[in-house]
Order: C-alpha cells, then structure tokens, then sequence
C-alpha cells in the first residue's frame, strides 16, 4: 500500500520568486505541526532547482499515476495566481530563455487561446480542466484538496463557464482561502466557502527571520548588507517599453545621489524575464547599479528582508517587503499588486509608482513612519500566521 503524502502543486517549477517560495514555506509548516510522512512537491514538469534554494518537483502526471498518493494524502494547490491563469500561459513560461518570449508571442499570433490551452493540457497530462483547480473526485481513490491563499484577480475577465468550474474546486475542497478581496468578490463573496486571508509569504518573517537570512545568502548579497548603506531593491518585468526603460534609469539616476541601487531579477523564466529587463536599465544609467546574477530564493529574501526600500512590478517582492516592514512600492497598472495593495497595505504604501516623478515617490516611501510600518507588517504577519494554521488544521484532521 502506497503511504500517505502531502502533495503541494503549483507553478513551482520555473525561476519566479514568488511561486518557488509556497513549498519552501509549505514544506517547513507542516513539519512544525507535525506531519513526518512524505510531502511531495508537484509543478507541471519534474524540476530541479535546489541549486537555487527551491525544492525539486515531480510532473503533474505523478498525481494520477497508481500508486502515488495513499490513504490519508492530501494535495495543497501552492499558491499564486491560481484561479484564472490558462494551461498555455503557463505552459509558455517553461519554454527555454531567449527563445521562449518570441516563441510564445509568435504561438498567441497565429492560434486561438483555447487551441493553445487544449496542447498545453495535453503536454502536461492533468485531466482537470483549469490548471490548479482538481478536485477530489479527480482521483482515485479520492484525495482531498486544499487551496492556500490563491490568486484569482483576473477572474473577472474569464467566461462563465470558466468561473463557474472555480466555484465548484473551491466548493468541494476541505479548506480554501484566497489572498485579497477582488479575488473573494470574484467568487461570490464568503458564502463562496473560501476565506480571506494574505499571501503566505506574509509567514516568511517568523519562519525565516531577518538576521538568520544573513547566514543563508550568498557572498555578493552579504556584502551589500555588510556594507551599511541604504540601498534600494528595484525590479521589474519585460512588459515595458525601452524608452519607459530610460525614464526610469534617469529617475534612478537621481536616486543613487542617497541610495545605493540594487537591480533584483526576481522572475527570471520567460514569460517574466526580469533580467532582460533590468539589463537594459542599467546599460542606460549614467551612474553605478548592481545587477547580481544568479541570485537565489534566499538571496532575494535577504535582500528584500534588509532593504531600505524595493520598489517592482512582483506581488512576492511587495509582500516580503512589507511583511519585514520595509517600505515598498508597486509599479504602474499592474491587478495583483493593487488588489492586495488594497486589502493589507496602509494606505501610505497602496499608490502605484510610474516612471515619471519615481524618484521622488521612493523619497516619499522612506518617509513612511517606522511606527507604521511595524504595525502594518505585525497585522500582515499575524493573519497569514492564523490562515496558515487553519489550513494546516484542516489538512492534518482524519
């Protein structure tokens, strides 16, 4: 008979910070409540990217195949922008670096979302219909499902039929939460069986704390922070124009008059390409910026652990920010950030940042009150602690 296991699956399985954090934060949970059975990361394709801090993952196929998942196993669906991403979006951001974003762009041109979502399903070989909503009945034996904090902030622009098979996973599961309002009212409300609680990655300050990530980074980020300067995390995605890129390379300019400037390549699988992007930002600087590569998850953690402020595009370097207490900033329209922006952030830390007058709003950030960033990150912290524990209550009962 094949032992019970807890499965965590999600897009865990390509460089993007966030997504490679859920299991590491999930992993060491569970071993703290108690669990000493097996626990099984699960992305779309077998990975390994422990040289980067990150668990090694099985394929999506390994969750039906006999023998996998015993009596008592459990599956958790990580995390992240769960609710509303497609099978090929998804699918595309495995696709090599250099070649994936021209090659994916080029795929979306010439055939329809659905066509491209019905060969990416069929690579990945799950037989449920949204990529991170299984449910119990999708297995057999069944196996009860747990969502954890999940992202759903573009559900309103997906079809009925699409939002209806959500409510159903979210329905049936043993235990659902999501991490901000657009996503609870894009379900119905709380009558859709799902609770409000934040990101997960709201835990990381208890279970990683700040000066313990000094001892887990690497020499070059232990270096900035030996150094003692104030320094500035700054990020973006590749969805910018290259002049946006020069206007906010001259507002960073200004900023290294008081800052020391650290280019943070958070997402670095296609699809994110946050390198290509930063690269760019710095060749167009007139003053000095690091640009570290091969950063890995507890690196970025550290970094953004000990900033004076980061400023980005990523929801995860957001929320590790301001769960450390650090002040940080969005950047332009971006649904993720802003939706839970306006569910956990004080009002001080919720407006978007462009690239014009940037430097001025990092000014403004670093004038934010210490008072009020710790109480802020305290109530960030002592939420995400509460709804973590009721996941796991919920998945470790009978």
């Amino acid at each position: 008979m094949p032992a019970p296991a807890i499965a965590i699956y999600g897009a865990i399985d390509r460089f993007n910070y966030g997504d490679l954090l859920f299991p590491i934060i999930l992993d060491r949970a569970f071993r703290e409540a108690g669990w000493d059975g097996a626990i099984q990361p699960v992305g779309f394709r077998r990975s390994d990217l422990s040289r980067f801090g990150a668990l090694a993952t099985a394929p999506a196929r390994w969750l039906t195949e006999a023998g996998q998942l015993g009596a008592g196993s459990r599956i958790v669906i990580a995390g992240g922008e769960a609710l509303a991403a497609g099978w090929w979006t998804l699918y595309s951001h495995l696709l090599p670096q250099r070649l994936g974003d021209p090659l994916a762009a080029l795929a979306t041109k010439l055939f329809p979302e659905q066509r491209l979502d019905r060969f990416a399903a069929r690579r990945v070989g799950a037989p449920w219909p949204i990529p991170f909503c299984p449910r119990a009945d999708d297995f057999s034996p069944p196996v009860p499902v747990l969502f954890n904090a999940v992202g759903g902030s573009g559900l309103a622009g997906r079809d009925r039929a699409w939002r209806e098979e959500v409510a159903k996973a979210i329905r049936s599961a043993r235990y659902a939460s999501v991490r901000d309002e657009a996503t609870l009212a894009a379900l119905g409300g709380p009558s859709s069986g799902a609770e409000l609680q934040p990101d997960s990655a709201a835990n990381l300050p208890r279970l990683f704390p700040p000066d313990a990530l000094r001892d887990r980074a690497g020499d070059p980020v232990r270096s900035i922070l030996a150094d003692g300067s104030p320094f500035l995390c700054f990020q973006l995605h590749r969805h910018f124009t290259d002049d946006k890129l020069r206007r906010f390379a001259k507002e960073l300019d200004l900023l290294t008059r008081d800052l020391r400037v650290v280019l943070l390549p958070i997402g670095r699988a296609a699809g994110h390409s946050d390198q290509v992007a930063l690269a760019k930002v710095r060749a167009a600087m007139a003053r000095p910026a690091e640009l570290l590569p091969g950063l890995g998850v507890f690196d970025l953690m550290a970094l953004l652990a000990h900033t004076d402020c980061y400023a980005g595009t990523s929801l995860h370097g957001l929320i590790t920010a301001a769960a450390y207490g650090r002040p940080c900033a969005t950047l332009g329209k971006n649904p993720k950030c802003g939706a839970f922006a306006a569910t956990w952030l004080p009002q001080a830390l919720r407006q978007p940042l462009k690239a014009s007058g940037f430097s001025g709003g990092v000014r403004e950030r670093l004038t934010v009150p210490r008072p009020e960033l710790d109480t802020a990150a305290a109530h960030l912290q002592s939420r995400a602690a509460a709804g973590l524990g009721r996941l796991l209550d919920a998945a470790l009962k009978g």
